[in-house]
């Protein structure tokens, strides 16, 4: 069978097994694949996986797709499964290959069960090194035993085990969208898992604060997980009036470079650097206090940053 038209999973063109059943809905059509579930995994397997796995891992992603697609329903009162990520993805005969196609004969039949029932097994291409308890992911989800946070040592290999994204405010306030009320300030974790995903925060700008999800905010900045720390350096000069007294003079430096560092751990080493012909060229270090603020004493005017290894706070200018 092979249908002349896009399909929500952007193949377009391709065959698929089973038989093509026609629904009218309105003024439109919806085409549906009825495949027998053994087909549908076939057409699973390599669509989320690599076929050149291990045989071992294929086999496993064969039970879990199998599994996943007998305990969960789409809700529409057509068909059961989408064919893309709202479901699993899933490519037809065109996407099949032979060694995922052998994973799913050797399993044939094989589910994962929970107390006599068909257990729902969600699955991801990394997990930071952790899972999380199920209700902390679908907020609302009543709690499952076999569905809670646990270690994941074997996810170092996976390529967004770690990643990192550099934005300065007002890249993070365009990002954020309706969440931010005027200019933004910065993201307040008020709850996180086990994991630690975020659960909830506070998006703090200066029209307000919005409480939102981890998910909220995983989807207005385009992160790849709801696990993360916002590490934030703000800068601003210092400029103080001519000392009154030679003492006063000696104490508090005419010109400085103030500032913090979030999250703020007592004693970090910070690099001051400064433009000079076009580029920025290390002055110093400074360490922090214990509430994240810094003061460095400063030579001369000039424009000037902070630098804590890849994080990078704004240029500020002193006179």
């Amino acid at each position: 069978m092979r249908l002349l038209r896009q399909a929500c999973n952007g193949t377009s063109g391709g065959s698929d097994a089973g038989q093509l059943e026609i629904a009218a809905d309105g003024s439109r059509f919806d085409a549906i694949d009825v495949v027998s579930l053994e087909d549908y995994v076939a057409g699973v397997v390599p669509a989320e996986s690599i076929a050149s796995w291990p045989i071992e891992a294929l086999k496993a992603q064969a039970v879990a797709a199998r599994s996943y697609a007998l305990a969960t329903h789409a809700g529409g009162s057509l068909f059961d499964q989408y064919a893309d990520t709202r479901s699993q993805e899933y490519k037809g005969l065109d996407g099949e290959a032979s060694r995922s196609t052998q994973a799913t004969r050797a399993t044939a039949g094989q589910v994962v069960t929970y107390r006599g029932v068909v257990a729902t097994t969600y699955f991801f291409s990394a997990s930071g090194g952790r899972t999380e308890d199920i209700q902390n992911v679908f907020y609302g989800s009543p709690r499952e035993p076999y569905l809670t946070s646990v270690n994941d040592p074997y996810d170092s290999v996976a390529p967004l085990h770690k990643w990192r994204f550099r934005w300065n405010r007002a890249q993070i306030q365009a990002r954020l969208g309706s969440l931010c009320a005027g200019s933004f300030e910065r993201i307040k974790v008020l709850r996180r898992g086990r994991s630690p995903r975020i659960v909830s925060a506070n998006v703090v700008c200066s029209g307000g604060k919005r409480r939102v999800t981890g998910v909220d905010l995983k989807t207005a900045l385009g992160l790849y997980d709801t696990w993360f720390y916002e590490t934030r350096i703000s800068t601003s000069g210092a400029h103080r009036a001519r000392a009154a007294s030679f003492v006063t003079g000696l104490l508090i430096p005419r010109l400085a470079l103030t500032g913090s560092f979030e999250p703020a751990p007592p004693g970090r080493q910070l690099t001051v650097e400064q433009r000079r012909r076009g580029r920025f060229v290390a002055m110093g270090t400074v360490s922090t206090a214990a509430d994240g603020s810094f003061t460095y004493a400063l030579k001369g005017p000039g424009t000037y940053r902070v630098r804590s290894g890849s994080t990078v706070g704004d240029p500020v200018t002193v006179h």
